[in-house]
């Protein structure tokens, strides 16, 4: 009877340690959500809206992909072992992989919701991957207080002869050996919980990218969040003929993916879209490159689109119009863009 007794004990007292191990769990769980939501509440752009557009994608928190899904022509894996990278593959033929930090020592994902996980990395911080619908990838970091560490190291799998190198603006871009783009991160950033910046930064080493944050001041409330966005696909959706044929000539049309327009909209980003905007879209949409115009038209978008003229978020290019190779230098000479513009 005494054994059945101690028997039966042992039982109830593990079934409610595990209760309590599954309730800390899901507290955890909403209190990284709830981080994100305020950081998200206290967004002034698109960059800090952690939690808007995010991937509809299955999400478990058992077997060797806690994510696998595509989203905008992009597939995503997010690992549920840390140790593992991060991967994304573009319908293009682009690739990038992305190992975290500190992968060693952190637990094995936990689902937040779909399209979101979460890493405990055992030293007051968290790698918390969101997925967008764009398919790229938001790494944000929850640092729970001042005894977390100040930097996180990414390595990046490049391909041969390739390289990392950070643009004006704080753009990061992933090139292969011939300098064509395969991917990139939007710039650093860090908030704390009343939605003050902390200060932040990449520093590239090789293939290695390190965001450090700055966050031992006195005035920090913590929790922080900061990321690196990884991301390949600038575009998000394209096709011919938005409004139908004009002239008796067709349109393509296209709208940036959110990755895309942050990168395009920080200091530098016309000089990605005027390269690896255009290379996407022609990939996407090859009838573009069928007659001049089209690339003139682009080239102006993308030069003056976030800051003179003001396209946003979505451009037309119109095949009926004349060929002009010549209306960048034209706007130079009448004035109308300082000579600084006519590149």
């Amino acid at each position: 009877m005494k054994l059945r007794i101690l028997a039966s004990t042992s039982i109830a007292i593990g079934m409610l340690l595990s209760i309590a191990v599954q309730a800390q769990a899901t507290d955890d769980n909403r209190s990284t959500r709830a981080t994100l939501e305020r950081v998200t509440k206290h967004a002034q752009g698109a960059t800090t809206k952690v939690l808007s557009n995010v991937a509809p994608i299955p999400t478990t928190d058992g077997g060797a992909q806690a994510i696998d899904g595509t989203a905008n022509g992009v597939r995503v894996k997010v690992p549920t072992s840390a140790i593992d990278a991060i991967s994304l593959e573009s319908s293009t033929g682009k690739s990038v992989r992305v190992k975290l930090p500190y992968a060693s020592n952190a637990k094995k994902a936990k689902v937040i919701e779909q399209g979101i996980v979460s890493f405990d990395n055992q030293n007051a911080s968290k790698t918390v991957p969101v997925v967008k619908d764009d398919g790229s990838v938001q790494v944000t970091t929850v640092i729970s207080g001042a005894t977390a560490p100040a930097r996180y190291t990414y390595e990046l799998a490049v391909p041969d002869g390739g390289k990392v190198s950070q643009i004006d603006g704080g753009v990061v871009v992933v090139l292969d050996a011939a300098g064509g783009f395969v991917g990139g991160i939007a710039p650093a950033w860090a908030k704390d919980a009343n939605g003050n910046d902390v200060p932040t930064r990449y520093e590239i080493s090789g293939n290695t990218l390190t965001q450090v944050v700055d966050h031992l001041a006195a005035s920090t409330a913590y929790p922080v969040v900061a990321d690196p966005w990884f991301g390949i696909d600038l575009w998000g959706e394209t096709w011919y003929n938005r409004r139908g044929w004009e002239h008796e000539d067709w349109t393509v049309s296209m709208l940036f993916s959110g990755w895309g327009w942050t990168v395009y909209s920080a200091s530098g980003g016309d000089i990605v879209m005027l390269t690896a905007g255009w290379s996407e879209i022609a990939t996407k949409r090859p009838l573009v490159t069928s007659k001049p115009s089209l690339k003139h038209q682009y080239d102006c978008h993308a030069t003056f689109g976030r800051a003179w003229w003001w396209a946003g978020f979505h451009w037309d290019l119109e095949r009926w119009r004349s060929n002009y190779p010549g209306w960048l230098a034209t706007l130079a000479a009448t004035g109308a863009i300082g000579t600084s513009r006519a590149r």
